[in-house]
């Protein structure tokens, strides 16, 4: 956007440079700038030009200012969030069988087993027992990450008959619950502006 208007802007300087020149002549010798002084601005000389000399120096100076205002060293100053990534890493798989999946959620809805409900959602790769995943560009707030072992990849957590989860979970801050998983309050991590590097322990039943 800042490279448009400063394009913009030497084009209305150029046109400027020529309006005053031949406002110059004008004023100097009372007569209309022959030709080969015009050739490169066949506009009539007239009051109206005047005009429009103002009125493109007033564009001109609106122009630096919206210059100056959106520059790097303007915006330093400002209250501007930045994106950032949080990587994951994650241990205690009892096997490389399937996938990891890991979800990111910025709100308690669907945490930790519910991946519809998350932000975003990773499938990593498990090798020697471990995984990694990373979310990137990701604004300010408050998040919390839950992991799955999908050992038969199969998207979906699998359980027993009375509900019970049969495969790995894991969750941010690896909170111990022995009623259910954690909530999202006590796996919560608050992004603040700098990236961040989460480690997960997987856990099964």
């Amino acid at each position: 956007m800042v490279s448009n208007l400063l394009t913009t802007l030497d084009e209305l300087l150029a046109k400027t440079r020529v309006h005053n020149a031949l406002q110059h002549y004008l004023l100097r010798t009372g007569r209309c700038p022959p030709k080969r002084i015009r050739q490169n601005y066949p506009a009539k000389l007239t009051i109206k030009n005047h005009l429009a000399d103002y009125r493109l120096s007033a564009i001109c100076g609106i122009a630096l200012i919206l210059v100056a205002t959106l520059s790097p060293a303007y915006c330093e100053g400002q209250d501007i969030q930045p994106e950032v990534s949080l990587l994951v890493e994650i241990s205690g798989f009892r096997n490389d069988q399937g996938k990891a999946k890991v979800c990111l959620f910025n709100n308690e809805k669907g945490f930790p087993l519910r991946p519809e409900d998350a932000y975003q959602v990773v499938l990593a790769d498990i090798s020697g027992q471990r995984s990694r995943a990373e979310f990137k560009k990701m604004p300010r707030g408050a998040y919390a990450v839950g992991v799955l072992h999908d050992e038969n990849s199969n998207g979906r957590m699998d359980t027993n008959t009375l509900g019970m989860p049969m495969e790995g979970v894991g969750t941010s801050n690896n909170p111990k619950s022995f009623f259910g998983p954690p909530g999202f309050e006590d796996a919560r991590l608050t992004v603040d502006g700098a990236d961040m590097t989460v480690r997960v322990i997987i856990r099964y039943p």
